[in-house]
């Protein structure tokens, strides 16, 4: 069933821009011949749209005393918005946008007892604006909305990542995400406006002020990435084109991850911080001389007796190192880390690493160590909460929506080292044990005394030797087939499809796709992704 297209129009809330030009541009929108709900006031419909009303279009008539957010305006007493244009960005317009998402629920609500559509999508009332009086395109545009795909997840327009601090995620606005269009699942976007209600009554109540509907949308996006499809777009006619581009497959941002023991254990962390020696570590990425350490034991010691280690991208944003440097207490100094597309590190926490490098610049130990302290406890809490193999693995699970599975197959084309796919079995390993079943083993990951670790990619440090013999069943390599054929399994991986497919034709005869999850951890994406349409495809550099 296609989608119904949401939007609404309060009058006053600013005035940046004459109530003729939006109503001007929102007749654009409604002449377009689609199922919407508009939400209005009552005095603004029979002025201006009296006329409109069609078999497509209905008119839920609301006054702006209706918002909820009126009731907490006079808490607003630190609203102070970093604005070029103070006559738009008012309290009343920012109560406006940060209502979206009320609008959304509203119409799914008015549509549950005829159940019309599962679809829903949000559209700004004036969006006609940024096509520059191209109105063919415009119409073109909106009506393949209506022939869009099914979206099971949240899916919104991304913009230029510059990820905001503490300090400046309630003042500057931040483009993350572009606020003019968003939809998918109904359901989801009912869960959405749950969480976008109570961030901004919670932001009101700790911060007394208010912001840009992107800015809490991107604090939402921090805690819940899983519900969420970026789609990357401008201020014009791409965010409206590529709602629906590249849709099959399902494709999902994910990054390498850390096993939990390797995590630095400490019982004070005031104690801990008062043994490091040096101000910067001295082993520079790129810098082969510095490569001396042999050991883990060593490498990781390194770090853990520096106040902060140099990160940089090589040939692609994610490293291990970022993880290793995070896992020994040490602070990474990420060189433009600023720069970094929102869909790539999509997992690791850049607002806390932008303030890393910030605090890097200027550091002194007498003058800074307690703003050093509650950073560095920061990023320990949000590594062990979000970063590690166990978390990652669940990230994925939660993600596709398979949380209840016993049984899993993680397929490789290849045996030798990979840290997504290494990592992310671990991950798995160490949540279901033998019944996540990796075919072929992957002779490293375990206990062995006939492996040289050290041989390995890497000198095989942090993503070796990690799991016990018994969590491998061999007799379940000579029937893998057959469990196949049988469906034994409840979901099937591919730890890395660009090194190759075993079983994929038989597995795709099967299995549904979405049962099928495919994994690529190359610096360099060139996978074709084309060919599996409605696989969920995880892609690190993404």
């Amino acid at each position: 069933m296609p989608p119904i297209i949401v939007s609404g129009f309060i009058s006053n809330s600013n005035t940046y821009r004459n109530i003729e030009n939006y109503i001007n541009y929102g007749k654009k929108l409604i002449d377009i011949p689609i199922n919407k709900i508009i939400f209005i006031e009552k005095e603004v419909y029979d002025e201006y749209f009296n006329d409109k009303s069609d078999s497509f279009t209905t008119f839920i008539f609301l006054k702006k005393e209706d918002i909820y957010l009126y009731e907490y305006y006079d808490q607003i007493t630190n609203f102070e918005p970093n604005t070029t244009n103070p006559s738009k960005d008012t309290i009343d317009y920012m109560f406006i946008q940060c209502y979206k998402t009320e609008f959304i629920r509203m119409a799914i609500e008015s549509t549950i007892e005829h159940n019309e559509s599962n679809q829903f999508i949000w559209i700004d009332f004036g969006i006609y604006h940024i096509f520059g009086d191209n109105l063919e395109l415009f119409n073109n545009l909106m009506l393949n909305l209506n022939s869009s795909y099914e979206y099971d997840l949240i899916r919104i327009s991304g913009g230029i990542y510059f990820p905001p601090t503490e300090e400046t995620i309630y003042t500057n606005i931040c483009w993350c995400f572009l606020g003019g269009i968003f939809g998918g699942e109904k359901n989801k976007l009912l869960h959405f406006a749950n969480l976008m209600k109570q961030k901004c009554i919670d932001i009101i109540a700790t911060q007394n002020t208010i912001t840009w509907e992107v800015n809490i949308w991107y604090l939402i996006y921090k805690e819940f990435p899983e519900l969420f499809s970026i789609y990357i777009a401008n201020h014009d006619a791409t965010i409206l084109q590529d709602y629906t581009y590249n849709v099959p497959p399902i494709i999902h941002p994910i990054t390498f991850s850390i096993p939990i023991e390797k995590i630095v254990q400490y019982d004070n962390i005031d104690e801990f911080i008062s043994k490091k020696t040096q101000i910067l570590s001295n082993l520079i990425p790129g810098d082969m001389s510095t490569y001396i350490y042999n050991t883990e034991e060593e490498y990781y010691n390194e770090y853990q007796k520096s106040y902060f280690a140099i990160t940089i991208k090589k040939a692609g944003w994610d490293c291990m190192r970022h993880y290793e440097i995070l896992a020994n207490g040490c602070i990474p100094y990420f060189i433009n880390i600023e720069d970094c597309p929102i869909n790539t590190l999509a997992l690791l926490p850049k607002d806390l690493l932008i303030q890393a490098n910030k605090l890097y610049k200027k550091f002194d130990i007498l003058d800074h160590i307690d703003e050093y302290t509650i950073l560095l406890n920061k990023l320990l809490t949000y590594t062990k909460k979000k970063l590690t193999t166990d978390k990652i693995a669940t990230y994925i699970l939660k993600t596709t929506h398979f949380l209840n599975v016993s049984k899993i197959l993680y397929l490789s084309g290849d045996t030798s080292p990979d840290y997504l796919r290494c990592l992310t079995l671990h991950g798995f390993k160490t949540i279901f044990g033998s019944n996540c079943h990796d075919y072929p083993k992957i002779p490293h990951i375990y206990s062995d005394n006939t492996i040289n670790y050290s041989d390995l990619y890497g000198k095989g440090i942090t993503y070796t030797n990690l799991l016990s013999q018994c969590l491998h069943d061999d007799n379940m390599d000579i029937i893998v087939e057959d469990n196949i054929k049988n469906k034994y399994y409840d979901l099937i991986i591919y730890g890395s499809y660009h090194r190759g497919m075993p079983y994929y034709s038989l597995i795709s005869q099967i299995y549904k796709p979405e049962n099928i999850i495919l994994m690529c951890g190359e610096d360099l994406h060139t996978c074709n992704y084309l060919p599996y349409k409605n696989n969920h495809i995880f892609i690190r550099e993404y």
